[in-house]
């Protein structure tokens, strides 16, 4: 399908705290649309007020897609993410509103984008066996394993990235097939959409300003009542709780592990360093225009761009 004739679909990427939600809705109103989260936190229910959901009344205003779509302990792959991804942009055209996807994950919003080789779905029961193993006898014992039956993943892989690790001894497990031949044999299909891009920004001093305030205001806003819900229902735990920025630090404040001062000193230093590594994955998205988030024109710039494509 020729460019030309794709229906065209408007990305907002932008590192954590930018202000991507406030711009989305106004976006959404001016081109009848809807919003696509591209955000490997939000779609998680339960986890509100830590990964910054649009709240009540900006739901209201304007619909969003692919939050609150899993429980805490489930596991969501980003091809996973792509299907539903695709299904909600075309359900948005069908009933003839403009999609928008909005968020700051980037392999979330590469497999949308430029497709993804598919692989064998998860299976929960090695997949435990696995994070038990680590858990009793580290890492390095998985990473071994793994660079025995795939030494090509496994020179790409940190023996500290044990989520890695993990899914590609499950790959192996499940197809006979190693993951690094998967990636060689995959076919990246040509995607249906022109998907044409925004990045909002701003100078890193005041990203991190930014990211700072909004910490504090999560707090104010009951996140540490929020993790002590989750963890007397169990649905934060031990097995769990390292795996969600933010609400790891308030586990172990909960839990007697750290004191409250050095807890909030560590969600903010994680969030900036995260805002870091998603400014270095967006370097990779090709043909994003970037947007001052200071800009007061910069919803009209970006609707004016955008008609323009």
């Amino acid at each position: 399908m020729e460019g030309r004739d794709k229906k065209k679909v408007l990305g907002l990427l932008g590192p954590t705290g930018v202000g991507k939600t406030g711009l989305a809705i106004e976006l959404c109103q001016r081109l009848n649309g809807e919003v696509v989260s591209c955000d490997s936190r939000q779609i998680y229910k339960e986890l509100d007020i830590g990964t910054a959901k649009p709240d009540e009344e900006e739901q209201r205003q304007v619909r969003h897609h692919l939050i609150n779509i899993a429980e805490i302990g489930e596991v969501f792959s980003a091809y996973r993410y792509r299907q539903m991804a695709l299904n909600a942009i075309e359900d948005i055209f069908e009933r003839g509103k403009q999609p928008l996807v909005v968020g700051g994950t980037g392999l979330y919003y590469r497999a949308l984008t430029e497709g993804f080789f598919e692989v064998p779905e998860n299976d929960q029961e090695f997949r435990q066996k696995l994070e038990e193993e680590a858990e009793e006898y580290g890492n390095e014992r998985l990473w071994n394993r793994l660079n025995t039956v795939d030494p090509e993943s496994a020179e790409k892989i940190s023996v500290s990235d044990r989520f890695r690790i993990i899914r590609a001894l499950e790959i192996y497990e499940l197809s006979g097939i190693k993951k690094s031949e998967l990636s060689e044999k995959g076919e990246y299909p040509e995607s249906c959409y022109k998907f044409i891009t925004f990045g909002l920004n701003v100078p890193r001093r005041e990203l991190y300003e930014r990211i700072n305030s909004r910490v504090d205001k999560m707090l104010e806003e009951g996140w540490i009542e929020e993790t002590e819900r989750l963890i007397s229902a169990s649905k934060l735990n031990s097995r769990n709780f390292q795996k969600f920025m933010g609400y790891n630090y308030l586990y172990k404040y909960v839990k007697g592990q750290i004191d409250r001062k050095e807890g909030i000193a560590k969600i903010k230093q994680a969030h900036r360093n995260y805002a870091k590594r998603q400014l270095t994955w967006f370097k990779r998205v090709s043909g994003i225009t970037w947007i001052s988030a200071k800009d007061q024109e910069k919803a009209e710039k970006i609707v004016e761009l955008f008609t323009k494509q």
